[in-house]
């Protein structure tokens, strides 16, 4: 199996296990008060627009035999209209001192892109479908709600969520009230996400997302790898932040990510500089409800034939 889709699999597992910490009964380290707080406000924010706006920086770092970085600065715009949803994402930065323009649109079930030479576009569906099939889980089955029609997806959906059960967050997540800077409130959840990836827990959750494939030989592959995943991507953290403000809404929200992989764990020698990755998000400048009308199909895109 490739790294790509054992890094999909991962990506899905803690899409959804983070999120689903602030359902518990735990506190994870916070007062009542203030984790009550900060859930009502993920949820309202979530509730309180029909479209957001927001400003946006990456920051990628690569160091190791191989070394990289890359920044990025954007803005995006996100919504629905009659025809489904749409967004426009623009973004300006650089990666290894090149330069980067890329300007993106969705809309009326087609994505464009601009790199600088021109807008491209396709077929929303058919990105998805070109996406799904590097994913050793059936996204296209979880994302028509047709899971159900697939027996080895509900059998692997089983063996996930029984394995979900195996995993107590209060031992793997603490979130922390940092601090109030005039009408907004700091929080940050710290993930102890290195043993989380050396649990037996995340070695079923592998498994059991390659089972949903119905791929036996995927399956099996997983289950082995997983047990050296923990070992592989070593000093792993990861920290999600989010800014309440004053009307208990979110106005800031940010990743920060790193990881150190063991290279004597990827067939490296004695002389084997390790690898590491840093991954700095932060969404600031909210605006709910923000006005979408001026997205538009971009005139003379090149399509895609698929």
């Amino acid at each position: 199996m490739s790294k790509l889709r054992i890094m999909l699999v991962l990506l899905a597992l803690l899409a959804f296990f983070v999120p689903a910490t602030l359902a518990q009964e735990e506190t994870f380290g916070l007062s009542a008060e203030d984790f009550a707080r900060l859930g009502t406000a993920i949820t309202q924010s979530g509730e309180s627009a029909d479209s957001l706006g927001f400003n946006f920086t990456v920051n990628f770092a690569l160091e190791g035999e191989e070394a990289g970085n890359a920044t990025l600065n954007g803005t995006a715009l996100i919504g629905s209209n009659e025809a489904g949803p749409v967004a426009q994402f623009n973004i300006t930065g650089d990666a290894d001192g090149e330069p980067i323009t890329l300007d993106a649109v969705l809309i009326d079930g087609f994505i464009y892109a601009n790199d600088g030479s021109g807008w491209q576009g396709q077929s929303a569906d058919e990105l998805f479908e070109s996406f799904s099939s590097m994913s050793p889980i059936p996204l296209g089955d979880v994302a028509s709600g047709d899971v159900a029609q697939n027996p080895d997806a509900m059998a692997g959906l089983s063996e996930a969520m029984a394995a979900l059960g195996d995993i107590n967050p209060a031992d793997l997540v603490s979130i922390s009230n940092t601090g109030t800077e005039g009408d907004t409130t700091h929080f940050v959840i710290d993930v102890a996400i290195q043993d989380f990836l050396s649990s037996p827990a995340f070695t079923k959750l592998l498994s059991a997302g390659a089972s949903m494939s119905g791929d036996e030989a995927a399956a099996s592959q997983m289950e082995g790898m997983g047990q050296m995943i923990g070992m592989m991507l070593q000093d792993t953290t990861l920290a999600i932040k989010y800014d309440i403000g004053a009307d208990n809404l979110v106005n800031g929200f940010g990743i920060d990510f790193g990881l150190g992989i063991n290279p004597a764990m990827m067939g490296g020698g004695a002389d084997a500089k390790p690898v590491n990755v840093s991954l700095v998000v932060d969404v600031n400048t909210f605006q709910y409800n923000a006005d979408i009308s001026g997205i538009v199909a971009p005139e003379g895109a090149t399509m895609s034939e698929g």
